[in-house]
């Protein structure tokens, strides 16, 4: 991983610790099914939500989503989830396969596989 790191884009530092300032939460729901989504059963208060979405601002532009996170809806300029409701059909089945999102950014199509059992 220090070798990763020091070999990656020049924000990295920054975004690591942009991420070290979020909140460790446990998801009770996850749907990667029907979109990129975690959430919980006791909702976050709204001063949670504001100190999070700061950070989540703090990572803009987001180019590729929407993500769905503790009831934060994060929005995206490229609708990556309209692109894989198009491809989804022409797909073989997923389940129990490996898949690997080559050039995925953000990642949003693995989880949307992985949410087909890959």
């Amino acid at each position: 991983m220090k070798e990763w790191e020091t070999q990656t884009h020049g924000d990295y530092a920054k975004w690591r610790k942009i991420v070290d300032f979020l909140p460790d939460l446990h998801a009770d729901e996850i749907d990667l099914k029907r979109a990129v989504k975690s959430d919980r059963t006791s909702p976050l208060s709204e001063g949670e939500k504001q100190r999070i979405i700061h950070h989540l601002k703090q990572l803009m532009p987001w180019r590729k989503g929407p993500y769905h996170l503790f009831g934060i809806h994060v929005d995206c300029e490229w609708r990556s989830d309209f692109k894989w409701d198009r491809v989804l059909p022409h797909l073989s089945p997923l389940q129990g396969r490996t898949i690997l999102d080559v050039g995925c950014g953000s990642g949003y199509h693995m989880w949307r596989m992985v949410g087909e059992g890959a």
